[in-house]
């Protein structure tokens, strides 16, 4: 839904490299909780009007005067330049691209500057953003998959191999829930309309009746039109993420919902998806098997299974067999 090329795009961007290449993890955590990352689209179409068709980038750089200098000129040559790109290895067809993407670059640098100056100078700034501290729980965490990672890096093995898939494994579903926890605190902050956006959600509830059955209530929603995954069954999430909701029913054609939730709870007007599911328990015998690792008899079953070598009680099991025949 983005029109401006960068902001929201490079969010995403950082998570995804962050997670697929397992590096500055922590460096995209600071910079998503202190919310540095600003929708400068949101900013433009909330604050200013202007005579064009849309407010893409490329569309409103001659309020700025960016003269553009590419072959390039929009995310779709792009897209084909780099297909090219792939068939004929011309580093001339890269070489534009990159170009391209640090002509963007500049020109939301430009834009940022022009709203700025736009801005009546009696208007007060927004307050700064209270930096956001990690808890002892945090840093206790971060502390200890560190402290993984060194014994990792002196285990005594020539099998290169080992020492990969033990990285790999090191809290590896804390680091594969880490997008939806993202996802998670992302949703919390979102109002309505970015709700019934957002496909992974249900935005826009509005309650038709409810009655009351024990220490639940059933509440009926309407809510508008909008694509959503969420589907009869499902437990998810309030707008606000704290309490737990079960639809009991989703009626995709008619546009109505029903929900099961605690009759203290309030009635949401939004759903969003439930948490990650807890895996503490299973990280820390990953940690356990790692920091054992050098010891000469732990775990013999699954230090085999990872050299992929038949397993002793396998062999014991078969002379087994074959003196029973």
């Amino acid at each position: 839904k983005m029109e401006i090329e960068g902001i929201k795009i490079d969010s995403i961007s950082l998570k995804k490299l962050s997670q697929k290449f397992e590096t500055k993890i922590s460096e995209v955590d600071y910079i998503l909780r202190e919310k540095k990352f600003i929708d400068l689209y949101k900013v433009l179409k909330d604050s200013v009007i202007l005579s064009v068709e849309n407010y893409r980038l490329k569309t409103i750089e001659k309020f700025y005067k960016l003269d553009r200098e590419d072959d390039i000129t929009s995310g779709l040559d792009s897209l084909v330049a780099f297909e090219k790109y792939l068939e004929s290895n011309h580093e001339d067809i890269l070489n534009e691209i990159v170009k391209y993407n640090k002509q963007d670059c500049k020109s939301l640098i430009y834009l940022q500057e022009w709203i700025e100056n736009l801005r009546p100078k009696n208007l007060e700034s927004n307050p700064q953003i209270v930096s956001k501290q990690l808890s002892e729980n945090a840093i206790e965490q971060i502390k200890k998959e560190n402290d993984i990672e060194k014994k990792i890096n002196d285990i005594e093995t020539e099998d290169e191999n080992i020492i990969s898939i033990l990285r790999q494994l090191n809290f590896y579903n804390r680091k594969e829930q880490r997008p939806d926890w993202w996802s998670h605190f992302s949703n919390i902050e979102k109002n309505t309309e970015e709700f019934i956006e957002d496909n992974n959600c249900v935005g826009g509830l509005t309650k038709i009746n409810e009655t009351i059955n024990g220490s639940n209530r059933i509440a009926n929603f309407i809510f508008p039109e909008q694509i959503t995954k969420m589907k009869t069954g499902d437990y998810v999430l309030d707008q606000n993420g704290l309490n737990r909701v079960f639809i009991s029913n989703i009626d995709y054609g008619n546009n109505k919902l029903s929900i099961r939730i605690g009759k203290d709870k309030p009635i949401p007007t939004s759903l969003t998806p439930s948490t990650p599911i807890t895996t503490r328990s299973i990280d820390n015998a990953v940690s356990d098997f790692i920091i054992n690792f050098d010891y000469k008899n732990s775990y013999p079953a699954i230090k085999e299974f990872l050299k992929r070598e038949d397993s002793k009680y396998k062999q014991k099991f078969n002379r087994f067999n074959n003196k029973k025949n």
